[in-house]
């Protein structure tokens, strides 16, 4: 496992970017050091920043906007798609369909990025994230370039087993984050669909980073979050979905890093 608290923070933040239009993504990856930025966006939802230093090119999806059925339709169809590997995978049709939206545009970022020898990360939130990790797979099993990570946030279950045991072989350096009762993790269902993520992160209701967590620590600190939502007359599986809970937290862990 190579996981750089670093690159988490940057994707974190620049997943958080892509969702502030073209003009407010370019500003604040500049803020971030990257001052070499494209934002690609075929239409509304459909939205990528790539967003390069001299090091590294970070390739974010925008995640979902819940104010709009369309895309909280699609966020629930359940139709499959073939996989980008070719085989027995499958991937949510919604998920795909966005993706291939922008690839041409993100291929060509990703060539030039390995052309200028720069480390290439694919992140993403919400359905950002599992936009992220169908092209994160589509780059390796189209173009033969393996990313140097993949990070995502509060991301949704993308593909059936056979995708997720591929991606997971594909590109092995590729986290999921989730935050304590974030409810967009726990859809599409289970028992069609898998979680693509070989390393898993999870903030507890304390804001603790557990890696791997055994699942009772999951269940008990979702139990323990549930409770103090009610008692703050909230929910919790809402507020803990947003992104910048997920970069408040990921700013938390890179500074006690440092």
């Amino acid at each position: 496992m190579t996981h750089d608290a670093r690159i988490a923070y940057f994707c974190g933040a620049l997943s958080a970017a892509a969702y502030s239009g073209e003009h407010g993504a370019r500003e604040a990856a500049a803020k971030l050091g990257f001052h070499r930025s494209r934002f690609i966006g075929q239409c509304p939802g459909a939205e990528v920043l790539v967003a390069s230093d001299d090091d590294a090119t970070i390739v974010a999806y925008r995640g979902t906007d819940p104010r709009s059925l369309v895309e909280h339709y699609r966020n629930t169809t359940t139709w499959w798609q073939p996989g980008p590997f070719g085989l027995r995978d499958r991937v949510h049709c919604g998920f795909g369909e966005w993706t291939a939206l922008t690839w041409d545009a993100v291929r060509d970022a990703v060539l030039q990025a390995r052309e200028c020898d720069r480390a290439i990360y694919f992140t993403g939130h919400s359905r950002g994230g599992a936009q992220a990790v169908i092209a994160a797979a589509t780059c390796k099993a189209r173009l033969g370039i393996e990313p140097a990570g993949v990070y995502t946030f509060g991301a949704p279950r993308v593909g059936n087993r056979e995708f997720a045991a591929l991606f997971h072989y594909a590109v092995p350096n590729s986290f999921r984050y989730q935050n304590n009762n974030d409810v967009v993790p726990r859809v599409p269902p289970p028992f069609r669909y898998r979680h693509c993520g070989r390393h898993v992160f999870h903030f507890s209701r304390d804001g603790e980073r557990w890696l791997k967590p055994h699942w009772w620590s999951v269940l008990w600190d979702r139990w323990a979050g549930r409770r103090r939502g009610l008692l703050a007359w909230g929910s919790d599986g809402l507020s803990d979905h947003v992104v910048r809970a997920y970069v408040t937290l990921l700013a938390r862990h890179y500074a006690e890093e440092e």
